[in-house]
């Protein structure tokens, strides 16, 4: 196999490797690889390594269903330029970097653990360090090393965005997630990559119920944004908040 091959099954089974035991279901999975770039070739080849990698006969019998599945399609499958996914990057990068080129000197403090504005360890595109503690930065720092490179840090968050995208999915519940725009879509793997997104909060339940003027009233009645609103400031999370709770009512 050629090292292009090697990597495109590898992206793969990072992919099938943040699934969560919850997810073991073939259409679940199907639905995933579908919406990945890499030909069918390389996603049934990454299923097969996942199978022997991945001890879970609950896994096994899911994923080579989906192998079988993948096999009747047609050998190309395309991600559309309006992917929620591209969609989702283009609102969260800007967001955590300075500017949206993470090769500017301004983002050069990035490349290094750092605190976020909630106090917690972060690197490269708002990373958490394990949970973000001291003592998950000083893991992570054994394991991954105290600095990363403009390619590692955009590797590690597209990484990231896949994780964020699959949790947002499972917390919505993959039929009220799949009848959103893709942009509201894009908006919600914001939301998780933020860490706001959590099943027990009431614009989540409205989220899930279509009520999109609800979703986006409730989700503005945050701690953190009233503080940020009332102390006097549009700093940059505020306007985040207010950009995502616009595309959730339909007039941005």
């Amino acid at each position: 196999m050629t090292q292009q091959f090697d990597e495109g099954v590898k992206e793969i089974l990072l992919t099938l490797f943040s699934l969560g035991a919850s997810m073991y279901e073939a259409n679940y999975i199907l639905d995933l690889l579908e919406k990945r770039p890499e030909p069918i070739v390389q996603k049934i080849e990454g299923l097969k390594q996942a199978i022997d990698k991945i001890d879970s006969p609950k896994f096994d019998a899911a994923a080579m269903d989906a192998a079988k599945k993948l096999t009747q399609q047609k050998p190309s499958v395309s991600v559309s330029k309006e992917d929620y996914l591209d969609l989702a990057a283009k609102l969260i990068i800007p967001s955590e970097i300075y500017g949206g080129d993470i090769n500017a000197p301004a983002n050069r403090e990035l490349l290094s653990p750092h605190l976020d504005d909630k106090g917690l360890w972060t690197i490269g595109v708002g990373h958490l360090m394990g949970d973000g503690s001291e003592a998950g930065k000083n893991k992570w720092i054994k394991q991954n090393g105290g600095r990363l490179t403009p390619a590692q840090a955009m590797s590690l968050f597209k990484k990231d965005l896949h994780k964020h995208a699959l949790k947002a999915r499972n917390i919505l519940g993959a039929d009220a997630f799949d009848k959103l725009s893709p942009r509201r879509k894009a908006v919600v793997v914001d939301i998780a990559y933020r860490g706001d997104l959590k099943p027990q909060f009431k614009f989540v339940q409205h989220l899930k119920r279509g009520r999109y003027d609800l979703a986006a009233s409730e989700y503005l009645d945050h701690t953190e944004y009233k503080s940020r609103v009332s102390e006097g400031g549009s700093d940059g999370v505020v306007k985040r908040m207010n950009r995502n709770a616009s595309i959730i009512r339909g007039t941005a």
